[in-house]
Formats: structure tokens, sequence, C-alpha cells
């Protein structure tokens, strides 16, 4: 996970070769993008470029950085970024992660393709601050999803 902005904005057409952009892109940063943007960084390596963004910055929960390096994996490292309209016209594909995809409403560029995820935010389902299980239910159920799209652009591209 990187936390450059994009220089180059988007090139959509199908001639142009570079692999698939995809944002993930929620109302705050401080877990679900974090999550997506590392499995998806992780699992699609090689695949396609990742990136993610919010439409508020937010400083990493501290349930979700445990949640995470429950699962051997460190977001501890993560920035967040605003969802600029560069950041936009960046992606490809624009994943919303927000259990009500309206209450996000991304640009998207001509070319882009959005998907909803409808994933809750962990924060406002915990029980406490102490509460991690929200985190690991959000955490497995992003994972899982990653694991979904990058199974289906494998079985694209035969």
């Amino acid at each position: 996970m990187t936390n450059n902005e994009p220089t180059i904005k988007g090139d959509h057409s199908p001639n142009f070769r570079r692999l698939p952009r995809i944002l993930f892109v929620s109302e705050c940063t401080s877990a679900r993008t974090a999550m997506a943007e590392y499995y998806m960084s992780k699992m699609g390596e090689g695949m396609m470029d990742v990136m993610s963004a919010g439409i508020d910055v937010t400083p990493l929960d501290q349930r979700a950085i445990k949640s995470m390096q429950e699962d051997d994996s460190d977001i501890r490292e993560y920035t967040g970024r605003v969802a600029s309209k560069d950041i936009m016209e960046w992606a490809d594909i624009i994943i919303v992660l927000c259990e009500q995809g309206g209450k996000v409403h991304p640009y998207i560029s001509d070319g882009s393709i959005r998907k909803d995820w409808p994933i809750p935010n962990p924060a406002r389902e915990a029980k406490d601050d102490k509460d991690i299980e929200a985190f690991n239910k959000v955490r497995d159920n992003i994972k899982r999803r990653v694991q979904q799209f990058l199974t289906a652009i494998k079985l694209s591209r035969r």
C-alpha cells in the first residue's frame, strides 16, 4: 500500500495496455478501505493496481489494526486519502464499501465501473471501544469478496 496520489489520469481505451486499476471508497478511512486495499494488494499482486480513499479521511481504528493482526496482516502503515476527482478518474473499477450504497456518491468517470459491496461500518456495529468482533466479521467479509473478485478476473482471462 502506498500513499502515492495518481499522477496519470486513467486512459480507459481498450487499446491501452496496463494493469486494471481498482479503487475502494467509503465514507471514512478508519477500517474497511484499509482492509480492502491490503487484501486486494496482497492477493492480487501483479494482477492490478489498487488504491483506496474516503469521503472523509479518518485515522485507522485500533480495533481494525488488531483484527488484521489476528489474520497475520499489517495495516499500520496505511494512510487514508480523500476521494478526489483525480483519484476517481484514475480508477477503472470503483468499489463502494458502504452498507447503504447511496451514502457515498463518488464521481464516476466515463469508462469506469461502480460496484457496491454493502459492508457495515464495524465501528458502528461494535458494542464498545474494546469489541473487535464486528471488525473481525467485516475483515472476513472483505477478504471473501476480494477472493471472489480475483477468482472472477482469473476466470475471465481464460
